[in-house]
């Protein structure tokens, strides 16, 4: 049950897969002072990283249910908390917690915002099952007061995938981070740590290992490297995360004999140390919605290579980052052999301030708080 402060306005938050972008953006966002008024309890599925997303909780002193694995178990939830609770929104993140929570908030008449934090692809709505969905979500979109995409390519994306939404009910905040925790952090000695030589580039991969994140085209770029000879730095790139097809990946790589250009690391929950230890950052995604790894990075001065792909390509625009063609291992190739030659940090260290500027959070907090007050009588 909610933990109820006196005096203040309660909201229900729902995840049904809290992970990476959602669990940031709630650190990120959630700890703003313009959010900080509001009792609220969170409601998430217990997946392989749901300690990551308690610890996330608990910091911000969020009171948090946990449910089963599964759709069907956080509508009973959201369902179970409607029952019981006295809220006053219920702010959804994703489209299968929008979704779920869609038809009980209109049956509770209590306001719904969807944050949006991915994008539509055609191949999801394939078959009849896909035409049916196709039909469907407009349907239950259309039933929750404000849909709120995290990027410009992202809205485009809504109104392009499903063109009967009413663009009213369309109200889109760009992502931010918590800049100070990227104003001065400690610096991770990789080098040391990994008993490497300190003239080694290391380039840094952060994420999940999906198909999502373009990281199968890294490992094909690094072959493509290796393979013309005598790159201009001896170097390592440094795999940081967990899930998806790890395994896989590290047995395409050891099939490949390239077992000694690449380290895997475990995921951090603060990735600040880590990028500082990097001398450049790799972000190969295929589709993004608005991520925050490249916000992270240039505001740390990091060197950034990241390709052209939507929801990406928003964020890096006008910055110094190596830009790539999404999905083109050739590109990548040059690139990072580009990087190595002239990493062009003093450009990166220059934009600092911008980036700052940019993607502060405290920015995203205040309007959504404007979007809770519009709701919110």
């Amino acid at each position: 049950m909610p933990a109820y402060k006196a005096g203040k306005r309660s909201i229900l938050l729902v995840a049904r897969y809290p992970v990476g972008g959602i669990r940031t953006y709630m650190e990120y966002v959630y700890s703003q002072q313009s959010l900080s008024d509001i009792n609220y309890t969170a409601i998430f599925t217990n997946n392989y990283l749901v300690e990551l997303h308690k610890t996330s909780m608990e910091t911000l002193g969020i009171a948090y249910e946990i449910c089963a694995d599964s759709s069907s178990a956080l509508l009973k939830a959201i369902v179970y908390q409607l029952l019981n609770g006295d809220y006053d929104l219920i702010h959804s993140h994703g489209y299968t917690s929008g979704s779920l929570a869609a038809i009980p908030a209109r049956l509770f008449r209590i306001p719904h915002i969807m944050t949006i934090h991915d994008v539509l692809q055609n191949n999801q709505f394939m078959g009849t099952r896909g035409y049916l969905k196709k039909r469907l979500l407009p349907k239950l979109f259309n039933c929750i007061d404000i849909l709120n995409p995290v990027s410009h390519d992202v809205e485009n994306n809504l109104i392009e995938m499903l063109p009967s939404l009413a663009s009213k009910r369309i109200a889109t905040i760009h992502n931010g981070i918590d800049v100070q925790k990227f104003s001065s952090p400690d610096k991770r000695d990789l080098h040391k740590e990994l008993g490497l030589d300190k003239n080694i580039f290391l380039v840094g991969f952060l994420g999940r290992f999906m198909s999502q994140k373009g990281f199968r085209h890294l490992v094909e770029a690094v072959d493509i490297l290796l393979r013309r000879g005598n790159p201009p730095r001896d170097f390592r790139i440094i795999a940081v995360g967990s899930g998806g097809f790890i395994r896989e990946d590290a047995e395409l790589i050891r099939s490949k004999g390239m077992a000694d250009s690449f380290v895997f690391l475990p995921a951090v929950s603060s990735s600040a140390a880590t990028m500082m230890g990097m001398n450049a950052i790799v972000i190969p995604s295929l589709w993004e919605a608005c991520p925050l790894l490249p916000m992270e990075a240039l505001v740390l001065g990091v060197p950034v290579i990241a390709s052209d792909c939507i929801g990406l390509r928003e964020v890096i625009k006008g910055s110094p980052t190596f830009t790539v063609r999404a999905g083109d291992s050739t590109d990548l190739s040059g690139a990072l052999n580009q990087v190595m030659m002239n990493d062009r940090r003093l450009e990166f260290q220059a934009y600092r301030e911008l980036a700052r500027e940019r993607f502060d959070s405290k920015r995203t907090a205040g309007n959504l708080s404007e979007l809770y007050k519009r709701l919110i009588c």
